[in-house]
């Protein structure tokens, strides 16, 4: 299947068939992935999903303890140009 891209503004699209929509289980958002030379699109999960597998994981670990604990913080440049103590 081909498809021609479309003007948008300043933007290019596509339009997809109802059939492909209905086939990936595509809604109204999707996630856009680039991997090398392919564009990938899937269905728009949660955002932070999985989040709290991952932290279940650093907890059984021990490791989720702040970085700077028992030491003095260390300031970078961006912490100099964008915060204001």
């Amino acid at each position: 299947m081909t498809a021609r891209l479309i003007t948008i503004g300043n933007s290019k699209g596509i339009r997809l068939p109802k059939a492909v929509l209905q086939h990936c289980g595509l809604g109204d958002q999707v996630s856009i992935e680039i991997h090398r030379d392919r564009l990938v699109l899937r269905p728009a999960g949660p955002i932070r999903r999985g989040w709290d597998a991952a932290f279940a994981r650093m907890r059984a670990a021990d490791d989720d303890k702040l970085l700077d604990i028992g030491r003095e913080p260390i300031a970078s440049p961006w912490d100099e140009r964008e915060w204001q103590w």
